[in-house]
């Protein structure tokens, strides 16, 4: 069993508490027989403890574990008062009890009846304040209360002692068989917020999560507070049981074992003892090492180490500015997190160490990093530059902050680290991911190259519309190949155009996050029609499949349908990601990025296998060509196909992925240029060197000519494409139609430029 007593800043109260085995009235008394069990805490008169009318407004919290098997009711807490009584009591069985306190100034006592889950483990707290009344909390949730109390002559015990386990009577008679532990007493009555989060963490789970997700009002940092006085508290207590250790003249005591919380060990050594060097714990990765020649041994030395299993999973978000560490302060708006387990080794009296981190003695620290799946990922990201602080609890003030003064990381890597110390205490790894931010000239430069290149790339992609519009009515340019090739053009238009308007938004602004959204959007549709693209590709040169009129329902629906869809979702599941930090795009810090991403590489990858399908098809035909004509240029088509391919296709985006958690600064510079330039490949492959857009552009011209002058009757020589579709006299029809199902010019591969 153990007792903590706090007030409301969780540090001690100034109560006596001498707990010795087998002394009545001082401690646990143990019947063989009867196999009985009480805890006595001496007198506590005049004192809060024993007299709720001395408590204040703020009241009182009782709380303790309880483990009672018995089927009789028996006292389970009572505290006697002045010499009539004040005070309170419980009982309790696995069938029922009640909790009771009773103050003798204004006759009133305050009773309610509980029922405990028994038999097994139960964590029970009760508060009074005279305003409220008595309130009963079991496992950390409100149970009942009795808020006004009533008139009552009974007082109960006329004894001042705190008593657990049996009534407040010297005979100590009826003594309750089962186990206490854990008993806690706070001179304020907590709120039901704190008893819930006090009772969580008692029973192990993380304190971080359960602000986050159960009370997201309440505030983490007085829960952190709450940690740090607990961890002041259990070395206390464990240096208080150390030196209660009885020492033998001549060899060292030690007693260690295990817990939930934390592995321990206590050690008293007599006076001129040899000890050669201390380690703790004495095996494992994870320990702290004391040289021999620090240990004076010239009075009786003691020894309390703590492995605490659980408590770097308190610390995830440290505000830098709430440390002590001066090169954690100089990037205060990076986050500090505990990245390996806590360590705390004391000794009394102090070690003999060297006054700076440059001579010896000094103390040894091993711990390896306990790094969560986010951690890991952040700290290998190259962009990020990572900080590792040996570091402790520094509890000189009231409240225990981190700090590394007389500490340094000697040595070690991204799986543990190697710290020196001139002093002990508790200790752990923290750790301080900080981006890496671009220096001016770069950021200058990728911002000219993105600005110069989207603007080609619109100025082109404009002229590419203009131009398939006007030859719409030529047959050749009437087919699916260049219906996709606008729909494609159009897509990364609207996407260079918002993305050139968004640089002037402010992030966190409304306008900025609809910009980001219209970006996600069309951005996405400008990979859709690349995938439409490679399809299109696929079926023309590999296999064909589907008729003319199906393609025309799946393209549109994957070109501007899967987007749309892709869009909505991730609106709908994380719509705060859009434009909220450093630009009006997706956010790269909680994975929402990935709704971009993902489809890209997906439409990356099957345009990678489509090309290598296509590119051997073409390989193989410029082989037999140069084995049959001898002709050394068609063997450069394989190389001429792939160039004209891949703006299209959106191979070269391959780069952008690669940036887009600023991995590189090499990959940085090839995605603003191929991002920015894309539209003028397009143009420039695709428009202005492709034969069949210059053949239509010329017989155009050649109809516009004629019509200029008048002429009517004269037979134009048909143009060629149209001798192919059948049509061998006049000129082309003027209506464009979406879908032109000829097969000939559908089952033409689109490699004219070359």
């Amino acid at each position: 069993s153990s007792v903590y007593t706090n007030d409301s800043a969780y540090t001690n109260i100034s109560v006596s508490v001498d707990i010795v085995e087998g002394v009545v009235n001082k401690g646990i008394y143990l019947s063989g027989d009867r196999g009985a069990t009480f805890l006595h805490f001496g007198n506590y008169r005049n004192s809060c403890i024993s007299d709720p009318t001395l408590c204040g407004p703020q009241g009182v919290t009782f709380s303790f574990f309880w483990k009672n098997q018995e089927v009789e009711s028996r006292f389970a807490v009572l505290s006697g008062g002045k010499i009539i009584s004040n005070g309170f009591s419980v009982y309790a069985n696995p069938v029922g009890g009640y909790v009771e306190f009773y103050t003798r100034g204004n006759s009133r006592r305050w009773k309610v009846h509980i029922t405990p889950p028994g038999p097994f483990w139960t964590h029970i707290l009760f508060t009074w304040t005279l305003k409220d009344g008595l309130k009963v909390y079991i496992n950390g949730t409100f149970n009942i209360s009795d808020e006004v109390g009533g008139v009552s002559q009974v007082y109960g015990d006329t004894y001042t002692d705190l008593v657990i386990g049996t009534g407040n009577r010297e005979s100590y008679e009826h003594y309750v068989t089962g186990a206490f532990d854990e008993f806690v007493i706070w001179e304020r009555a907590l709120s039901p917020k704190e008893i819930w989060l006090y009772y969580k963490a008692a029973i192990g789970s993380f304190i971080y999560y359960v602000c986050i997700f159960i009370y997201p009002a309440f505030p983490c940092e007085q829960m952190k507070s709450i940690i740090f006085g607990l961890i002041d508290t259990v070395d206390k207590v464990m240096v208080h049981m150390v030196s209660s250790l009885q020492s033998n003249p001549s060899t060292p005591i030690t007693i260690g074992g295990k817990s939930y919380v934390a592995d321990y060990s206590l050690m008293k050594i007599p006076q001129n003892h040899n000890l050669p060097s201390y380690r703790f714990p004495t095996q494992g990765k994870n320990y702290i090492s004391v040289p021999g020649e620090a240990f004076t041994m010239q009075t009786q030395t003691t020894i309390v180490g703590l492995f605490y299993h659980n408590m770097h999973n308190y610390y995830k978000q440290i505000s830098p500015l709430r440390t002590r560490i001066n090169e954690a302060v100089d990037f205060k708006d990076c986050k500090i997190q505990v990245a390996s387990y806590l360590i705390s080794l004391k000794v009394e009296p102090l070690p003999a160490l060297s006054v700076n981190l440059s001579a010896e003695p000094l103390i040894r620290i091993v711990l390896t990093h306990q790094l969560s799946k986010e951690q890991h990922v952040q700290a290998l990201n190259q962009s990020n530059k990572v900080f590792l602080y040996c570091a402790f609890l520094d509890y000189s003030s009231k409240e225990g902050v981190w700090s590394n003064e007389g500490c340094m990381r000697a040595g070690g890597n991204l799986s543990y680290s190697i710290c020196v110390c001139n002093h002990l205490t508790n200790f752990a790894i923290l750790m301080q991911v900080v981006p890496m931010e671009l220096t001016k000239s770069h950021q200058v430069a990728l911002s000219t190259i993105t600005y110069v290149g989207c603007s080609i790339s619109i100025f082109c992609l404009a002229i590419t519309l203009v131009t398939f519009a006007v030859l719409s009515s030529v047959s050749t340019i009437r087919n699916q190949r260049y219906h996709i090739h606008a729909n494609l053009s159009f897509a990364i238009l609207v996407a260079q155009i918002l993305l050139l308007i968004s640089f002037r938004f402010e992030p966190g602004t409304m306008p900025c996050k609809v910009m980001a959204v219209l970006l996600h959007f069309f951005f996405l549709c400008a990979f859709a029609w690349m995938l439409v693209e490679g399809l299109h590709l696929y079926s023309m040169v590999v296999k064909v499949f589907g008729s003319e009129g199906s393609k025309h329902f799946y393209y549109y629906g994957i070109g501007w349908g899967s987007p749309l869809v892709i869009c909505v979702v991730s609106m709908t599941s994380s719509l705060s990601s859009y434009g909220e930090v450093g630009n009006c795009w997706l956010s790269l810090q909680n994975g929402a990025i990935w709704a971009f991403v993902a489809p890209a590489l997906f439409v990356i990858m099957v345009n990678i296998g489509i090309l290598i399908a296509v590119t051997r098809i073409i390989s193989r035909i410029s082989a037999e060509n140069y084995k049959v004509h001898g002709d050394a240029n068609s063997v450069k088509l394989t190389a001429k196909a792939v160039a004209v391919l891949l703006p299209i296709l959106g191979i070269s985006w391959i780069f952008g992925v690669l940036a887009v958690n600023d991995h590189s600064l090499l990959f940085q510079y090839m995605f603003a240029a191929f991002n920015s330039l894309q539209g003028f490949f397009i143009f420039l492959f695709h428009c202005l060197l492709n034969s069949e857009v210059r053949a239509a552009f010329k017989h155009k011209t050649k109809v516009w000519s004629l019509t200029s002058s008048s002429i009517r009757n004269i037979n134009v020589k048909p143009f060629n494409s149209d001798i192919m579709n059948g049509n061998k006299g006049g000129v082309s029809p003027t209506k464009m139609h979406t879908w032109d199902k000829s097969t000939n010019s559908a089952n033409r591969i689109d490699l004219s430029a070359v």
